[in-house]
């Protein structure tokens, strides 16, 4: 999956039935790392977002994920 169509994907889940769950679920999940906007996040991490999503997975409550902060190059402490 190339960065567009990680883009489109989470644009397509946006524009869905599932709008309101889903456009909230990639909201938070964008903050969780940080971003303002879908093009500030590499493609892996675009892809992780659009499964969580997809999955209706959300983001660990009170963690943020910063870069190397954790164990292991972990983003979690």
């Amino acid at each position: 999956m190339d960065q567009r169509s990680a883009l489109e994907d989470l644009s397509a889940l946006a524009a869905t039935a599932h709008t309101a769950t889903h456009a909230e679920l990639a909201r938070k999940w964008l903050s969780h790392f940080g971003a303002d906007r879908v093009q500030d996040l590499d493609l892996g991490v675009l892809e992780a977002i659009a499964g969580y999503v997809r999955n209706g997975i959300s983001p660990p409550n009170g963690q943020r994920a910063t870069a190397g902060g954790g164990v292991n190059g972990s983003p979690y402490r």
